[in-house]
């Protein structure tokens, strides 16, 4: 579904060049949930902006579907790392925003009756007359996410979602995804810094390395999104596989 092909990109400061990426490929299949994790400051959250259209690469070429993305896409929802709700806003009126932006008439039945649906498949039904302020750390992501859903995306990228909550919303919101996930047949590209929601969330783990980014490594990781695997012994393997990768003790190439 994705393909990123021979992509750089360089930022100039104070008249001095900084390459995030040199000739970086990457290729994302229909369906499929890649997670990206790698060093701070390695430039996961610029190939999130480059993967939705709004940051072009400095050379190189991004497709979705086959076709170039030189603009944000209709399609591609986007989830940030602080939500990115108007205070001012309701719940309802922050879901509903995408559509209006959009042109769409907000007051329909339609609307609405997908709307309640979305609150209700996020477990928030009741949050709707009521501001972020009102809200608890989760509510709030799960507003976020009905922001995008609302729109029937094909594509979710998330810039690392769950990293302000506490223990137990976090795995909330891990089980939430998962089933979304499962449910729409979404493909979505997840950056992470948690080595252990990477592998439960990615069916494929990509580890990059400081700048300029390349791939330190690549794990299949099939498992991810199973009943139990959290628990389970191939769980932690993979855990182990991936902080070896980062701490670069040991490169892997592709592997299942």
């Amino acid at each position: 579904m994705i393909s990123c092909q021979n992509c750089a990109l360089i930022y100039t400061q104070n008249k001095s060049s900084v390459i995030v990426y040199d000739n970086f490929s990457l290729q994302v299949e229909t369906g499929e949930c890649l997670a990206l994790i790698g060093p701070s400051g390695c430039g996961k959250s610029s190939l999130l902006y480059m993967l939705a259209g709004l940051r072009p690469p400095t050379r190189g070429l991004i497709q979705i579907n086959g076709r170039d993305v030189t603009s944000p896409r209709l399609e591609t929802g986007f989830i940030l790392q602080e939500y990115g709700l108007f205070p001012w806003l309701t719940v309802e009126k922050n879901i509903l925003l995408g559509l209006k932006i959009r042109g769409m008439n907000v007051s329909s039945p339609f609307d609405h009756l997908q709307l309640d649906t979305l609150l209700e498949e996020l477990h928030i039904s009741g949050t709707k007359k009521r501001y972020p302020g009102q809200l608890s750390g989760g509510q709030r992501q799960r507003v976020a996410l009905a922001r995008s859903l609302i729109l029937n995306p094909d594509l979710l990228l998330m810039d690392e979602p769950f990293s302000s909550l506490d223990a137990l919303t976090r795995e909330s919101m891990q089980k939430l995804l998962l089933s979304i996930h499962k449910n729409r047949h979404l493909t979505t590209v997840l950056v992470t810094h948690n080595i252990e929601e990477a592998v439960l969330l990615g069916t494929r783990i990509l580890v990059l390395t400081s700048l300029p980014a390349g791939i330190a490594g690549e794990i299949l990781n099939p498992l991810a999104g199973s009943p139990e695997y959290r628990n389970s012994e191939e769980f932690f393997r993979q855990t182990r596989r991936v902080r070896t990768l980062l701490t670069g003790e040991e490169h892997y190439g592709s592997s299942s």
